[in-house]
């Protein structure tokens, strides 16, 4: 998602989430722009984290610079890393919904 947010898709022709306007967003219902404005916060989270490590975060980023941010800004969302049965939780491959949830839950 956070690659998404940064940079889009190129193959679905999806420009980064990040550069939707209020127009674009329109004709969404109450709970997609609620959403959007939850998904806009974990993403300023991750990003004010990775500038706090020393990483550059830009608007616009390549693959890479996306993938180096979030590493570098990931610890702002408070996940252990096992799930409650015991397994090995890949925190790059969690939803943006539950690392949000996490994220709350660390304030």
């Amino acid at each position: 998602m956070y690659q998404l947010w940064h940079c889009g898709d190129g193959t679905q022709r999806i420009c980064p989430i990040n550069d939707f306007t209020p127009r674009d967003r329109s004709v969404w219902s109450r709970r997609m722009n609620k959403s959007y404005s939850e998904l806009k916060s974990l993403m300023e989270s991750i990003d004010h984290a990775a500038r706090n490590n020393n990483v550059v975060t830009r608007a616009r980023m390549t693959r890479a610079d996306a993938q180096n941010c979030f590493l570098a800004g990931y610890s702002e969302i408070n996940v252990k890393t096992t799930t409650p049965s015991g397994k090995v939780r890949d925190i790059a491959q969690l939803k943006w919904q539950p690392a949000l949830r996490y994220k709350q839950k660390k304030v």
